[in-house]
């Protein structure tokens, strides 16, 4: 299960089952062969901001939710980054944040980018945590810029390898991390238990 069994299941809007590509003819005809279907969509369905917005609407006659994790949604008041100084304060001096390294893409003194890195396995490896991206900063070579910038920061530490972890639906970082040599390592399962 988990995002694999939603991937197989066809669950993100761009995916059939088996996760083959809507918009390939080929992978239809043989999806719509495999399951004696008369027809198959040719277009990508609604993502999750769009389905909730049709559940609002009432156009739509089910919904079925089933192992939401509320954090995966998209917030209807994203956080504004604002500038350097209220980045800094907010994101660098706060308890509780990652400090081993934290690389910024500014535009004068606006953040349009950031990315947190960490060293884990005494420096034998370099976790890259995130990579954000304004929204309108995105598409413009930021996040790869970003990327390689981490990939330098582990080199000159002389890290081993590097990890990364991206969410099933974020195909531009996916992309990213492909084009840079980073491959799928083995699935994990994560556990949650009460606090006592």
């Amino acid at each position: 299960a988990g995002d694999r069994g939603a991937l197989d299941a066809g669950c993100l809007p761009t995916l059939l089952p088996g996760g083959r590509p809507v918009a390939d003819p080929v992978a239809r005809q043989q999806v719509s062969d495999a399951w004696n279907a008369a027809e198959l969509p040719t277009a990508p369905g609604r993502d999750t901001t769009a389905i909730l917005a049709a559940a609002g609407h009432g156009d739509l006659d089910a919904l079925l939710i089933g192992g939401l994790e509320p954090a995966d949604l998209p917030d209807p008041e994203p956080v504004v980054i604002g500038t350097l100084e209220e980045w800094h304060a907010r994101d660098i001096e706060a308890a509780g944040q990652p400090l081993d390294g934290v690389l910024i893409a500014a535009a004068g003194d606006e953040v349009v980018g950031v990315s947190r890195v960490v060293v884990q396995e005494r420096g034998r490896v370099v976790g890259h945590l995130i990579t954000g991206v304004r929204r309108d900063w995105r598409g413009r070579g930021v996040a790869l810029a970003l990327k390689r910038a981490a990939i330098g920061w582990a080199i000159d530490r002389g890290a081993e390898w590097m990890s990364a972890e991206n969410a099933v639906h974020n195909e531009p970082m996916r992309a990213i991390n492909a084009a840079l040599g980073f491959q799928p390592g083995a699935d994990f399962v994560e556990l949650r238990g009460p606090a006592v």
